[in-house]
């Protein structure tokens, strides 16, 4: 039973760990980039769609993922400095 609430806590936690890296000497930090871009490139490319309305649902990690990207798309200026 230690094994499997091991196994566990290390695959859910381990996703937070990457994501949440932001010290740029950091082996995850690329990987953390490169999720941040593919996420804010999808939404700018939905956008771009024409649609009405552009909704981004979210859970847990990916709440925080589309938060960010939303924010690095309005919110440019204050997020370069």
């Amino acid at each position: 039973m230690r094994s499997i609430a091991t196994v566990f806590l290390a695959q859910f936690f381990g996703d937070v760990q990457i994501y949440c890296t932001h010290d740029e000497n950091a082996t995850f930090y690329a990987l953390r980039r490169q999720i941040l871009e593919l996420v804010e490139r999808t939404i700018v490319e939905t956008i771009k769609a024409e649609y009405d309305r552009v909704y981004v649902f979210a859970h847990s990690l990916g709440s925080t993922i589309g938060l960010d990207a939303l924010m690095r798309i309005y919110l440019p200026s204050l997020l370069s400095g």
